[in-house]
């Protein structure tokens, strides 16, 4: 039976993460240089529009949908088929499917290992990760690894350590491992996990690189570079004050 109480909640904590998007954006500005930073909120913004759409279309059917091997869900649910925005949906019995399905839009990739285990080992998770994510982002550096934002340095290794710590800690203070599977044997799915994320991500991101290398090209023009994205590529500035 839907309950109207947790299909509000589902949805207002859908609507905040929703709104941390464009405050990402302005992070995000904060970390270029001031001719780049309208260009830097275009691309966040942008991409909060094509992962909506691609959520929409078939997203959410391969992440949730009707299992194929226990690898990938089919296309069942392509464009929301069988999505009903009214009836709950397999995962729930209190929240309407599309309302599970815009909070797993929402959550995508970035729940947090801390959330699924008791308060003592969320904070070890955190202090570890603390520490893990900035020794990466400094590694990478003295390699002179081009990590823009350091994107692998916090979200490529805190991920990975974060989902080592779910195998390790779930079950200490909150929840508990599931019937039949010991420790070990949850870190080893954790690990299968890690590998198969890291694998789609290496090999994904290699074929877009490829593909936007052979049209377009990886890099702009170096005297679009020195004049920033913002006028070279948007005619529009961030700031219109000066240096003075």
């Amino acid at each position: 039976m839907i309950d109207a109480a947790n299909t509000a909640w589902v949805l207002i904590c859908s609507a905040l993460v929703l709104l941390m998007i464009p405050g990402l954006a302005f992070f995000y500005g904060g970390l270029v240089r001031k001719k780049n930073v309208a260009g830097t909120l275009m691309q966040v913004i942008v991409t909060m529009g094509v992962v909506g759409v691609v959520w929409v279309l078939w997203g959410y059917s391969l992440a949730f949908g009707p299992s194929l091997g226990g690898l990938i869900g089919n296309l069942e649910w392509f464009a929301l088929s069988g999505v009903s925005a009214m009836e709950p949906g397999p995962y729930s019995d209190t929240i309407p499917h599309q309302a599970f399905m815009i909070f797993q839009g929402m959550f995508a990739m970035i729940t947090p290992a801390a959330g699924f285990v008791g308060v003592m080992p969320a904070l070890v998770i955190g202090l570890v990760a603390g520490v893990v994510c900035y020794w990466a982002v400094e590694l990478l550096g003295k390699l002179r690894i081009d990590d823009s934002l350091a994107v692998l340095g916090v979200h490529g290794i805190g991920g990975t350590w974060g989902a080592i710590a779910t195998g390790l800690f779930v079950g200490i203070g909150y929840g508990a491992l599931a019937d039949g599977v010991s420790r070990g044997e949850q870190i080893l799915y954790q690990l299968i996990s890690i590998g198969a994320a890291w694998g789609w991500s290496l090999v994904a991101t290699a074929v877009i690189l490829l593909a936007i290398k052979y049209t377009m090209g990886l890099r702009l023009p170096d005297r679009d570079e020195e004049r920033g994205l913002d006028l070279s590529q948007h005619d529009e500035t961030a700031y219109t004050f000066d240096d003075r």
